[in-house]
């Protein structure tokens, strides 16, 4: 999502660096034409990956491994389903998973209450998630 946003801020940039260099006349309508048909393009280039989100709540929480993260809609559904198993022993969290391409970089717990310990929370997160338990981070919220 944020290469995404990245991408369209960018095109926006460069469209308007472009408007503002180019002289006034019959180019310069077919360039800011061709401009605006590429922030169209990056614009619309998420439709694709919101429409292949699986809103399928009844999946196992341990069916994910880190080659089947393929689109923003696995992450969310990643953090929502470590969540429950975390909710289901007794922990009451917030789960941010961190993606790279298809690779878990990181995981942060933000634990609210809990019956289990700081090592349970975190190797539940990653039996969950088929990584390694180095790369959770369990961080307890003292609001």
């Amino acid at each position: 999502m944020k290469a995404w946003v990245m991408s369209v801020v960018g095109v926006i940039c460069l469209g308007v660096l472009v408007d503002v260099l180019l002289p006034s006349g019959k180019i310069a309508k077919y360039v800011k034409g061709a401009f605006s048909l590429v922030v169209v393009l990056t614009i619309s280039s998420i439709v694709p990956t919101l429409l292949n989100m699986d809103f399928s709540f009844e999946t196992d929480v341990f069916a994910y491994n880190k080659s089947e993260i393929q689109s923003i809609g696995d992450v969310f559904l990643l953090n929502d389903k470590v969540q429950q198993a975390l909710e289901d022993m007794g922990c009451s969290a917030d789960v941010e998973v961190a993606c790279s391409n298809t690779v878990v970089q990181g995981v942060v717990v933000y634990v609210k209450e809990s019956e289990i310990s700081q090592e349970q929370i975190a190797s539940i997160c990653a039996d969950a998630l088929g990584v390694s338990v180095n790369i959770v981070r369990v961080l307890y919220d003292n609001r």
